[in-house]
């Protein structure tokens, strides 16, 4: 332990780099997090309740109905033009005994929290900064850092998001496929509620789907 500057390193300022660095500070482990300042995340996340349930068990939120809405139906619509269409489908979370199929959350908001819960850990570190490169040894590795120092640690952790330089530079191989397609996440304020109905619109080119986020607030997803 000497030789390094921590028992694990976690690299990535988003949720999962936020959630990974206080589970492995719980566990019990001296944690650096490297979470260099960005542009606040104004997307949401539609969880459904396996992970909502983590959530709550890992001590990262406490009630989910204090910063998300629930999401008690899914209603799917077959919007392809074709001669012969798929039934519109509504599926309702208390056939299967349930409260909610998940819940839709700000993702700022859950960052928030996240972030409030690393603030009573002492054996996590939060610096603002990011990694440059990364070099393995034979029982852990050495970042180089944004602000031109160095961190070593046993453990490395790449929580870095889609072109993760931790992945990359540990040689983990990746299968890409591009998709003809782009999307579109916004905000809408509607005519009327839609309760707690994630309405999903099915069209040839990508889904349509405006997901609750209470009164008469959705979140929209849009892939074309």
């Amino acid at each position: 332990m000497s030789a390094y500057d921590a028992e694990a390193i976690i690299v990535g300022r988003g949720l999962v780099g936020v959630a990974a660095a206080i589970a492995v500070a719980k566990a019990g482990l001296k944690t650096i997090h490297l979470a260099p300042a960005g542009p606040p995340d104004r997307r949401t996340s539609a969880l459904m309740m396996p992970s909502v349930d983590y959530l709550v068990a890992a001590g990262l939120i406490d009630d989910p109905a204090d910063i998300g809405h629930p999401l008690t139906q899914i209603r799917i619509i077959d919007a392809t033009g074709r001669l012969i269409r798929a039934p519109e489908t509504l599926f309702d979370a208390q056939e299967a005994g349930l409260t909610a199929f998940g819940w839709n959350f700000a993702n700022a908001r859950l960052l928030e929290r996240f972030h409030g819960v690393a603030a009573t850990l002492d054996g996590l570190e939060i610096r603002n900064t990011g990694a440059t490169g990364f070099t393995a040894d034979d029982i852990g590795g050495t970042l180089t850092l944004a602000d031109g120092g160095t961190l070593s640690a046993p453990l490395i952790v790449g929580a870095d998001g889609k072109s993760s330089l931790i992945r990359s530079a540990a040689g983990f191989p990746i299968h890409e496929h591009q998709f003809e397609q782009a999307a579109l996440v916004c905000d809408l304020d509607l005519g009327r509620p839609i309760g707690g109905t994630s309405i999903e619109f099915h069209y040839p080119n990508g889904p349509f789907t405006p997901v609750p986020a209470g009164d008469k607030r959705a979140n929209l997803g849009l892939d074309r």
